[in-house]
């Protein structure tokens, strides 16, 4: 399966448990879908929580656009904690994504972030109030 996502240029989204709001987030990934300063992309790679994963996942299946679903184990009995960023690392090892697309967000999104800059891998951020998306490599 991760050998043929990656052939569709997979983008990771990432962003708050919360959500943007279903609105915000499919006006976010449409602009950045039809922006041609931005990676374009086939595919979307997401966490399996509430929020701005669903709302990512919503969007691919409206755009019919493969998404793979990279859930945490939350039962932190388990392995002691920190799942998220267990899970954060896993699916940049199964699809190595194009770029990150990174919403607001808290500590998750803040260590996918930093993932994906210690492996060279573009950090695109949503500017809210601007309604643009912004490389963003360093803080």
């Amino acid at each position: 399966m991760s050998q043929s996502l990656q052939k569709l240029d997979p983008v990771l989204v990432c962003g708050s448990r919360k959500g943007q709001g279903l609105l915000v987030t499919f006006h976010a990934l449409n602009e950045a879908r039809s922006n041609p300063d931005m990676p374009s992309f086939g595919a979307i790679i997401c966490g399996g929580h509430t929020g701005t994963d669903g709302e990512a996942f919503q969007w691919a299946m409206e755009n019919e656009m493969p998404a793979l679903v990279v859930p945490a184990r939350w039962n932190k009995g388990e392995k002691g904690g920190g799942e998220g960023p267990i899970r954060n690392r896993k699916m940049v090892r199964l699809v190595w994504p194009k770029a990150v697309f990174a919403f607001s967000g808290g500590d998750g999104t803040h260590d996918m972030v930093k993932v994906a800059r210690q492996c060279s891998i573009p950090v695109w951020r949503w500017m809210p109030f601007d309604e643009r998306w912004e490389l963003r490599n360093h803080e």
